[in-house]
């Protein structure tokens, strides 16, 4: 056996000990199990309750159950190289104070409230913000990271114009997006996958899908900022996929199942 796959069996041993302890400390069960390549938790004889079945998603995560992506389709190259996005894209991550453009830190999979679907679409739109590197196009990011994701079918299937129109398209399809109550200062603690839109009168406002380590992606790769920096009057709304959407590992897509 290679020394990488002993260190990787010794890692993947300490993070189900990891939360074998913790379960024990909130109550819960803990599954008699101490094989290290375990994939799904009803190996272990996990209960099914909620709880329990949120804080075992994690195992199966952190265990290289992992989700892998396709290619996205052909970005426009006017709105790549365009001098309108370039020349914001400078301001927003030399000049700004408040919207910073920022280096992706990544999909946070390990978070158990992020589920296989959310992490395939933030990892379709880190794809996307890392083509595009510009500013000023973020709904134009996020119609591409569902379109490639395959949560939409075509990039014309929603409205045309600024970003807060994305709340149309997502409230005319509650079978398919799940909108939920989502305070201020929870904003930065939402798991990967979930779609942020920000509203303010007078402005386009702003579209994006969180990667679960505080960051949100698009056009680019941003600090969360917008309401602070627009606070006055702006408000947002903030959207997951349904429970009907499911990963398929062979197409790397979203298939929508009612």
């Amino acid at each position: 056996m290679l020394i990488t796959d002993i260190n990787l069996i010794g890692q993947r041993k300490n993070t189900l000990r990891q939360l074998q302890f913790n379960s024990k400390r909130q109550g819960l069960s803990v599954p008699e199990c101490d094989n290290p390549y375990i994939a799904q938790t009803s190996s272990c004889n996990v209960d099914n309750k909620n709880a329990q079945t949120q804080m075992w998603r994690g195992l199966d995560l952190y265990l290289g159950n992992d989700v892998s992506i396709g290619d996205i389709h052909e970005i426009p190259a006017t709105v790549k190289h365009g001098l309108k996005y370039k020349l914001s894209n400078f301001y927003l991550r030399h000049i700004s104070a408040i919207y910073k453009v920022e280096d992706n830190k990544g999909v946070n999979i390990g978070d158990p409230r992020a589920r296989k679907i959310d992490i395939c679409l933030a990892k379709y739109a880190q794809k996307v913000a890392g083509e595009m590197d510009v500013s000023s196009a973020c709904y134009t990011g996020v119609k591409h990271a569902l379109w490639a994701s395959g949560v939409i079918d075509d990039y014309s299937d929603m409205p045309k114009g600024s970003a807060y129109r994305a709340t149309e398209y997502f409230n005319a399809h509650p079978e398919k997006f799940e909108r939920l109550n989502i305070s201020l200062s929870g904003l930065k603690q939402l798991p990967a996958g979930y779609i942020v839109v920000y509203k303010k009168e007078g402005y386009d406002g702003h579209v994006a899908v969180t990667n679960g380590y505080g960051q949100e992606m698009s056009d680019c790769t941003d600090n969360m900022k917008w309401v602070e920096r627009r606070k006055q009057g702006a408000t947002f709304t903030v959207y997951r996929l349904t429970d009907n959407w499911q990963y398929n590992p062979n197409t790397k897509k979203l298939e929508f199942h009612s």
